[in-house]
């Protein structure tokens, strides 16, 4: 359910603030300008506070005391708050309420810092940017960002953007009726829409899902933009395709202030490629959803016998996009029959995949600075020997099983860790120089793989 925020509007038109204000809150309002319509937590202590219309619009959505500061003065300010250690689980509710969330942290030390600490937007929270499962993040669904943009001819480019995980995916269509469709298929959590483009603006409704329009880029993107869109794009992306990432990246850059290293190049693809089944025909299949529009009861619930959230996304993926190629067709099926006829391997695969648990969203936390001493540690908890599976020529079941590539640079192990690709390593300082199987080469202090099996 989102939340109209006009009659907020009105109601901070009549909050006006005191005409003589704390140091504390000058501050609060700075921070408020630069989170724009989102709500903003500030901290204070062990809590965030929220204050004027922030404090009205939240308190009955998340069943909080709605207080006021200075009580006695004629035009008290409304404020609530919540613990910090709790935090998520509220952002995750007013997420659901398609509301954007703007984090303000302490950035000084309250013991060294005389006079008042210092404090800065670390994070804006968007229903599209949503980077851990406390804040409401599936864990065997993907959490869509997708941002549309106009290509050649009047086509549309539609970029889609997983920021916990930095899989980008780029398609083109011609008509309006198709991208709606192809929208609706990937089930973002968020759409941007470039402001003014009112047939975007409409594609975008038909989601039902958060959208947040945006000014499309001009001039020269930023340094850091600039140089994922020139590792990232591939010309297939075509100029529509480069709008919408842009537009995507930019908005990732403002809201998750973080690194963009942890993303993959883009992957272009056609609807031409696969079996485009609509959505009344996925529903009365029950294909993702069974009754009570829930996973339980789905084609991809009763099928679904993953070891890992990765296997799972990347079942609802393949049923989500049905091969046409028989190629491909044929490689899949040569590598299921490969594993159908192997139940020693089949169980050594399980064994070992299984502690690895999300190491693709963990690794995308880990590169934005989100993840915490004990998500870093869960590294050193995968598996004591690793599989590596030759299967000749097919070399999707290789790439599919290989989640996690690991080496070691210097002797404190700074440790590249990479997901499925050699392009773009996600650089994670840590000082265990063995796991997930692998053991350091005295010579070259480089992790090489320990176990190998050959079919």
């Amino acid at each position: 359910m989102a939340v109209d925020r006009v009659g907020t509007a009105q109601t901070a038109a009549r909050q006006r603030p005191p005409a003589k204000l704390t140091p504390m809150l000058a501050q609060y309002l700075r921070a408020k300008e630069q989170a724009g319509d989102a709500v903003l937590f500030f901290r204070l202590g062990d809590f965030y506070e929220m204050f004027f219309e922030d404090a009205e619009l939240v308190a009955p959505l998340l069943d909080l005391t709605l207080t006021s500061r200075n009580k006695d003065d004629p035009n008290p300010i409304p404020m609530c708050g919540v613990p910090h250690h709790a935090a998520q689980s509220y952002v995750s509710r007013l997420l659901a309420h398609g509301l954007k969330v703007a984090i303000c942290e302490q950035t000084s030390d309250a013991q060294s810092s005389p006079g008042l600490i210092e404090r800065g937007l670390t994070r804006i929270i968007t229903p599209g940017t949503v980077l851990d499962e406390d804040e409401g993040l599936a864990t065997s669904e993907p959490g869509y960002l997708v941002a549309l943009g106009r290509g050649e001819g009047g086509a549309i480019a539609l970029a889609t953007l997983e920021a916990s995980t930095g899989e980008l995916r780029c398609c083109e269509v011609q008509r309006a009726a198709l991208a709606r469709e192809e929208l609706v298929r990937i089930g973002p959590r968020e759409v941007l829409v470039p402001k003014g483009d009112e047939e975007l603006l409409a594609i975008a409704s038909a989601a039902q899902v958060a959208v947040t329009q945006r000014v499309p880029p001009s001039g020269e993107a930023s340094s850091e933009v600039a140089a994922a869109l020139d590792r990232l794009l591939t010309p297939a992306c075509g100029a529509g395709g480069a709008a919408a990432l842009r537009l995507g990246l930019e908005y990732l850059c403002e809201t998750v202030r973080g690194s963009l290293a942890q993303l993959s190049p883009v992957e272009v693809y056609s609807l031409g490629e696969h079996l485009m089944l609509e959505e009344r025909t996925r529903r009365n299949l029950a294909v993702l959803e069974g009754t009570g529009r829930t996973r339980h009861g789905s084609l991809w619930w009763a099928i679904d016998r993953t070891t890992t959230p990765m296997g799972a996304r990347r079942l609802r993926d393949w049923l989500l996009y049905p091969l046409l190629d028989l190629r491909a067709i044929g490689e899949r099926l040569d590598a299921v029959e490969a594993l159908a006829e192997a139940p020693g391997l089949r169980a050594d695969l399980a064994e070992a995949l299984r502690p690895i648990g999300d190491a693709e969203r963990l690794v995308g936390r880990i590169c934005l600075g989100r993840a915490g001493p004990r998500e870093v540690a869960r590294l050193g908890l995968a598996p004591h020997r690793t599989v590596t599976v030759q299967l000749g020529d097919h070399r999707l079941l290789q790439r599919e099983l290989a989640m996690v590539d690991v080496e070691v640079e210097g002797e404190r192990g700074t440790i590249p860790v990479t997901l499925g690709e050699e392009d773009g390593p996600a650089l994670l300082g840590y000082t265990a120089l063995e796991i997930l199987g692998f053991k350091v080469n005295p010579v070259t202090q480089r992790l090489e793989k320990t176990v190998a099996i050959e079919l």
